[in-house]
């Protein structure tokens, strides 16, 4: 049974919608790599983005991140030297960051010698030296926060596909891009609206993705032809753009919830994901036609 959502009565002022995207897992089929691929869309009105904006930074703020990007993958591991300090979580926020540098400087000086490692090491803890003075149960309820955040929106409609990468054929992100926009559009259809899609910023995807729009648009998608978005996606920074960034914690959520049947951050987030009536139609599973239990492919569609 699906928690009930807020009711949102308004309408909004342009009926203008802003879309914002981004992937969680790497679209490689390589047995190395995530099983699954996952692309989530945020989409709310356009007159709203600026508060909802303001309210990410505010929360982030009371983390001491404020201005600092929020990358779910890099937020949530433990940090090894974390535990390496002594009486970490007594310690103040501000006494935790140089005594976790320490702890690396100390752990580098170590494996110098060790070129690969030493490099994997040290941009594992260029992504993540924002959030060192955060523990790991602090980090835990960020995401938390997050999500509740998000989930508490009545204005807010969230799309997503994820995908079996061992049984598609044709390239995952594609797949996945076409699935979001077409749900999107479907979506525009029913408010009467148009829509702006934002990308996550990522340079080696920026001529498909925009060629790919294009061709929607042109010939058609999924079910229709793309007439509600306008124009071809634009292309954030995700360091820039708080709502990029809560795109990627969805899109982490989806497919930590179908690799691993982590519902913590999935299951507050569910509701808010497209339906006509009790039919879910903004999230796709795709498994190949083999059999899934989970609670994306139990829904009526």
């Amino acid at each position: 049974m699906n928690a009930a959502r807020p009711v949102w009565r308004g309408t909004p002022v342009d009926g203008t919608y802003l879309l914002y995207v981004d992937e969680s897992g790497v679209p490689d089929r390589h047995p190395s790599q995530t099983t699954h691929f996952a692309l989530a869309g945020l989409a709310i009105p356009a007159v709203l983005w600026a508060d909802y904006h303001d309210q990410i930074e505010s929360l982030k703020a009371t983390y001491g991140i404020a201005g600092e990007e929020i990358h779910v993958a890099w937020l949530l591991p433990r940090y090894a030297e974390q535990a390496r300090v002594p009486n970490f979580a007594a310690l103040s926020r501000s006494r935790r960051a140089p005594a976790v540098a320490a702890e690396r400087a100390r752990t580098l000086r170590a494996i110098e010698m060790d070129g690969r490692k030493s490099a994997d090491l040290r941009t594992f803890y260029r992504k993540t030296a924002a959030y060192v003075h955060l523990s790991w149960e602090e980090r835990q309820a960020l995401a938390l926060a997050l999500v509740s955040l998000v989930s508490g929106w009545p204005q807010v409609t969230l799309f997503g596909d994820v995908i079996n990468k061992q049984l598609l054929t044709r390239a995952a992100d594609e797949e996945a891009f076409e699935q979001v926009v077409s749900r999107f559009q479907t979506f525009l259809a029913r408010q009467s609206g148009v829509g702006v899609v934002a990308y996550d910023l990522n340079e080696s995807q920026v001529a498909r993705m925009t060629a790919g729009m294009a061709d929607f648009q042109r010939k058609g998608g999924l079910w229709r032809k793309m007439d509600r978005i306008i124009g071809h996606p634009f292309f954030v920074g995700s360091h820039t753009s708080s709502l990029i960034q809560v795109a990627d914690v969805v899109a982490y959520a989806i497919r930590r919830y179908v690799e691993h049947g982590e519902g913590a951050l999935f299951d507050p987030l569910f509701p808010a994901f497209d339906r006509i009536g009790e039919r879910l139609v903004g999230l796709r599973h795709y498994r190949g036609g083999t059999k899934c239990g989970c609670n994306i492919c139990a829904q009526p569609r």
